[in-house]
């Protein structure tokens, strides 16, 4: 079965990976087997959906790489405005702006998209 992954579920599965994490479950970004099936388990008990660990392992490293390309975006800007759903807000010149700074990066544009803002390698 296919996890399209909904942004309550992955909230709920963040948390878990935390509280494994607290539990001594979850050591260096690894979760050992007693944490896995608690996760799996409790995600089950919220969601009548059972997945096994990779589609879990697969959320967190995506999870991962968004924070990375969200913190990269806002490297040292201030004054950033979000909307209610945590989406930067900013004006079309702000955007502009950021993207003729970027421009000279060759490895990588910004790309806007109706759900939010990431990096992209170029050529994609």
């Amino acid at each position: 079965m296919s996890l399209a992954w909904t942004d309550e579920q992955t909230r709920f599965y963040l948390q878990l990976r935390v509280e494994e994490k607290l539990k001594g479950n979850d050591r260096n970004g690894t979760v050992n087997d007693t944490g896995r099936r608690c996760i799996i388990d409790k995600f089950y008990e919220a969601y009548g959906e059972r997945h096994v660990w990779k589609k879990f392992g697969i959320k967190h490293t995506t999870c991962k790489t968004q924070y990375t390309k969200y913190k990269r975006l806002i490297n040292k800007r201030t004054g950033l405005g979000f909307d209610g759903n945590g989406f930067i807000d900013m004006s079309d010149d702000w955007w502009n702006e950021l993207c003729k700074v970027q421009s000279a990066d060759t490895d990588r544009q910004l790309v806007r998209t109706n759900r939010g803002e990431g990096w992209r390698r170029g050529g994609f």
